[in-house]
């Protein structure tokens, strides 16, 4: 788990602006929405309880879907955060059901699948990812997250070294 945690405010980084210079384009996205500005803030700076508080709050008011889309991303994310990985993945999959081409919340998604231990699933977000944007860094770290605690490549790598 502590290597989970040193990972888990790069979901924080991963919110719908996926790096500290794009959070602010991001932020501005919603608009006159303060709650979720607000929670984009507060993710940003890993207070995950009061993100994922402004967050929930922002989107029980009326958004357009794209913003719901990214708040929802965002929600993944602080989700992941605070370490509550199945609301992490129900946010991520029901930001991915308004838009299926999302790859930040399939890599959101993917980083609480591997929070679960659901290592086959993680693969499959990462791979789902990389399908829609190749040149993604964030999907080949949590690609790398994935590979180095999979215990099945972990017992794959070292038969290979016995060999």
């Amino acid at each position: 788990m502590r290597f989970l945690r040193r990972f888990s405010g790069l979901a924080a980084i991963l919110l719908a602006g996926a790096t500290p210079v794009a959070l602010a384009d991001s932020i501005a996205t919603f608009g006159t929405n303060e709650h979720l500005a607000n929670g984009a803030r507060a993710l940003f700076a890993r207070d995950y309880d009061s993100g994922i508080e402004l967050t929930l709050k922002g989107l029980n008011s009326e958004i357009s879907p794209r913003n719901r889309t990214a708040a929802l991303s965002n929600l993944c994310a602080g989700y992941v955060g605070a370490e509550r990985y199945e609301e992490a993945v129900a946010a991520c999959t029901e930001a991915l059901e308004l838009r299926s081409s999302n790859w930040r919340a399939l890599n959101n998604r993917a980083i609480a699948h591997l929070g679960k231990g659901n290592y086959a699933a993680a693969r499959q977000d990462v791979a789902d990812g990389l399908a829609l944007h190749p040149d993604s860094r964030q999907l080949g770290k949590v690609q790398v997250m994935i590979e180095a605690r999979d215990p099945m490549l972990l017992a794959d790598n070292q038969v290979g070294k016995a060999d």
